[in-house]
């Protein structure tokens, strides 16, 4: 599921999703056997050097089940949001002190299912702390299931 056109509707989603619901940052996080790992696809709607050096550090975690956000919501195949990732700890939130440092706070992570399995994981920032919002959670649940919808018929047809 690693294909350029997987690759490319996972940059649109995000893409889509941080223009139109705000967040500043948004990034994929692919399984890959029994631990996910950052994509390649991202998005910095800011386009500020504070989210690039989260991004450039986050290249280097590597994320087992049920650890840190996206290790969550892959093992749970649930989305979570999180107030403000920079005051959790570093076992709830592995990216604590990188987050700190670059004044990243909310964060909210959604799976993406293909029959049946998540086949990614995404997670988006903003460098204010939020409480949980309905609007944003419904909006990237339909952009989500609009994708997974997609590669459902990508499959089929192939």
């Amino acid at each position: 599921m690693k294909s350029a056109y997987f690759q490319e509707q996972l940059y649109d989603a995000i893409a889509l999703i941080c223009k139109t619901s705000g967040w500043d940052y948004g990034e994929a996080w692919i399984p890959s056997a029994d631990i996910l790992e950052l994509s390649p696809v991202w998005y910095n709607r800011l386009d500020n050097e504070a989210i690039e050096k989260f991004r450039l550090c986050s290249e280097d975690f590597i994320i087992p089940p049920n650890q840190g956000l996206p290790g969550r919501v892959w093992a749970k195949e649930k989305p979570e949001w999180i107030v403000d990732v920079s005051a959790r700890t570093e076992t709830y939130f592995l990216r604590n002190q990188i987050a700190a440092a670059c004044s990243i706070k909310a964060g909210f992570g959604m799976p993406i299912k293909e029959e049946r399995r998540v086949v990614a994981v995404l997670v988006f920032f903003m460098r204010q702390a939020q409480a949980p919002n309905k609007q944003k959670v419904d909006f990237i649940t339909a952009v989500v299931a609009e994708l997974e919808r997609s590669l459902s018929l990508s499959i089929a047809l192939h």
